[in-house]
């Protein structure tokens, strides 16, 4: 009976470090999939940015040379 405890206490006590460790895998493997949207979502909000500024230095140039031709 005693032996029985003690298999049982030492399975319950690898189940709970097995638990841990699969939990901490999944918030690792979350934190990474966040970090890396994050970086997309980075990427295009800089690429939208870039577009706009573009778009408004040639709506600027387009302006000044209309200008000129009247």
């Amino acid at each position: 009976m005693d032996e029985n405890r003690e298999y049982m206490a030492d399975w319950n006590h690898e189940n709970k470090k097995n638990w841990k460790a699969n939990r901490q895998r999944q918030q690792d493997m979350k934190d990474r999939e966040k970090y890396f949207q994050d970086l997309e979502v980075k990427a295009f909000k800089n690429k939208l940015e870039r577009e706009l500024d573009y778009a408004t230095k040639d709506m600027g140039l387009g302006v000044i040379d209309f200008e000129k031709n009247l």
